[in-house]
């Protein structure tokens, strides 16, 4: 019977371990800045890195502590997007934040070749 429980236990750990996320996530690891207005309204900039996006959001790792609800404008190379802070946790000397964008990016869809 032991064999039995350890099996059970094992399922219920591998099925606990599925994401519950609404869309996929593509992971990347892109060098932005970060504007926003801190709590005094005074325009703050900081280097982030995006570590992975989906159409409505992106996660960001950034060394400077950014609240809940805060208004983010989000600037690369390539892309700028605009969003607000849902979540935040601090790992030691680094803060990950999930953005929720604004607008939704278009996902990105192969064009097919007309020749």
């Amino acid at each position: 019977m032991r064999l039995g429980s350890e099996l059970l236990s094992f399922l219920a750990d591998v099925g606990g371990m599925e994401e519950k996320r609404k869309e996929p996530r593509i992971a990347v690891m892109t060098r932005v800045e970060a504007m926003w207005e801190d709590e005094t309204g005074a325009p703050r900039v900081a280097p982030a890195t995006i570590e992975d996006r989906s159409p409505s959001g992106a996660n960001i790792r950034i060394n400077t502590a950014i609240s809940v609800g805060s208004k983010l404008t989000i600037k690369g190379h390539r892309e700028q997007f605009t969003g607000v802070v849902v979540n935040s946790r601090n790992d030691k000397t680094e803060y990950f934040l999930g953005i929720k964008r604004d607008v939704a990016a278009k996902p990105y869809v192969k064009e097919e070749s007309t020749k």
